[in-house]
């Protein structure tokens, strides 16, 4: 039995990468949207100014929230091929600790 099903962190990488485009395609649309309403001559007033400075906060946090998202992706992918070496590797080790390990009465 492995310690670490390889196939599993496969699925959770592609369901991370999933849900973060999910995200970043609403928060896309928001920020667009939130353009659109606020171009020139469109609205005018101070709350012009505070849903722009917000859709860019937002967009700014989208950025720093992907950039986290694509980092965990990044790293389950580029390690999943020594999950399995690990599996041996352990499989090895308990191999040659119990090979000495004699259980007859003396």
């Amino acid at each position: 039995m492995t310690l670490v099903d390889q196939d599993a962190v496969h699925t959770a990488a592609n369901g991370f990468e999933g849900q973060m485009h999910a995200a970043c395609n609403v928060l896309d649309r928001y920020l667009q949207s939130v353009n659109n309403v606020n171009a020139p001559g469109a609205w005018r007033g101070p709350a012009v100014g505070a849903s722009t400075v917000t859709g860019e906060e937002i967009h700014s946090a989208q950025r720093r929230l992907q950039a986290k998202f694509e980092l965990a992706i990044q790293t389950l992918r580029s390690n999943v091929h020594g999950f399995g070496d690990v599996d041996t590797q352990s499989t090895s080790n308990l191999q040659s600790v119990t090979s000495h390990i004699s259980l007859r009465h003396v």
